[in-house]
């Protein structure tokens, strides 16, 4: 799913990946770099996995990378 996402988009790993047995909910946590906008890459991620996967309702948690 990232693979369009560099890691200057600020979005560097998804995980707890979930989609319901209908197929009509996907769920993951994305872990977000200290260095860009949470809530605006955040917004991003949403918005990119939405339009790649119109019939699915979208729900993702942000992480905060704090490996450094």
């Amino acid at each position: 799913m990232l693979e369009n996402w560099g890691e200057e988009s600020g979005a560097f790993d998804i995980h707890g990946f979930y989609m319901n047995d209908a197929g009509t909910q996907l769920r993951f946590d994305a872990t977000i770099s200290f260095d860009v906008d949470h809530q605006q890459t955040m917004d991003k991620l949403q918005k990119s996995i939405e339009a790649a996967f119109p019939d699915y309702t979208v729900s993702i948690t942000g992480d905060i990378d704090t490996a450094d």
